[in-house]
């Protein structure tokens, strides 16, 4: 069976503040029906598919922070963060330290299309270098 699919990919360097949305860059790759999964300029990306088994996601990210503290990512669903979908890492250095968070997460499809999903980083602000997010119907 076919089943739609995204892949992002910013490897042009942006710095974000706590809370703030991580850009995601552009589409690499999109497939099959292309409408279900659609980049929302930078930061988002909508599904417009109302798949009763879910969804696979993944994330990685690298990053230096430009102070001491614990960088966090999550993805967020319509504004709300996702239950079990984050990775942290402990920043003791600043400038200097390079750090890679990856994660991936099942999410369960809600029945009201779109869902529109972000990366945020609920930590210290960091300065990321290379952003991936896949995004896989089950």
């Amino acid at each position: 069976m076919r089943r739609p699919y995204i892949k992002t990919v910013s490897s042009t360097a942006s710095s974000v503040l706590a809370g703030g949305i991580v850009p995601i860059g552009a589409t690499l790759v999109t497939g099959y029906c292309k409408a279900a999964m659609t980049l929302n300029g930078n930061s988002s990306v909508s599904i417009n598919d109302n798949c009763i088994n879910g969804y696979l996601i993944a994330v990685n990210a690298t990053f230096t922070a430009p102070a001491a503290g614990t960088v966090v990512l999550n993805v967020s669903r319509n504004g709300t963060p996702i239950e079990g979908a984050t990775a942290s890492a402990v920043v003791s250095t600043a400038n200097t330290e390079v750090h890679s968070l990856s994660f991936t997460t099942t999410v369960k499809s809600l029945l009201a299309a779109p869902d529109t999903l972000s990366i945020v980083n609920a930590g210290v602000a960091a300065n990321f270098s290379n952003v991936e997010l896949d995004i896989y119907r089950l």
